[in-house]
């Protein structure tokens, strides 16, 4: 998404909710944050189903997991790894290694559903990580504070 897409995706939730109050800035940060990497369409959708079930202005996480796109492809990278195909993804690379390499293999077919939301959680959490570490200083200052 670009920054024009999220400043028109910013003012269409703020637009779609007149008597709340407006998205402040560090919100607005947070938003940027977590949804700089999806296409604008992805997002109004998720947006949309938000606004289906909630009378009230959604925080990040509530438009987050309805861009469920994006679990399937972190599922997919699970599963290449169990049928020991080549994943080229260095996130995912990191996170399998970290839940025991191929010592996964191993695990019972009963356990693969906690074992595919835990590598999610991580992917996500890492992604998230690696995205906060790429702002410029300046940005992560405005987000949470005096960083050195």
């Amino acid at each position: 998404m670009t920054e024009q897409e999220f400043k028109a995706f910013i003012e269409l939730v703020d637009k779609a909710y007149p008597k709340q109050k407006l998205l402040n800035n560090t919100q607005k940060g947070f938003f940027w944050l977590a949804l700089r990497t999806y296409q604008m369409e992805d997002c109004i959708r998720a947006f949309s189903v938000h606004t289906q079930s909630s009378e009230w202005k959604p925080q990040v996480c509530d438009v987050v997991k309805n861009l469920s796109d994006s679990s399937l492809e972190i599922k997919k990278y699970l599963l290449d790894f169990f049928n020991r195909k080549e994943v080229k993804d260095e996130t995912a690379n990191k996170v399998y290694q970290m839940l025991g390499g191929l010592k996964l293999n191993k695990t019972c077919e009963k356990d693969y559903e906690k074992i595919e939301e835990r590598f999610v959680e991580l992917y996500r959490s890492h992604k998230t990580k690696e995205n906060f570490d790429s702002l410029p200083t300046k940005v992560k200052n405005k987000l949470i504070g005096v960083i050195k």
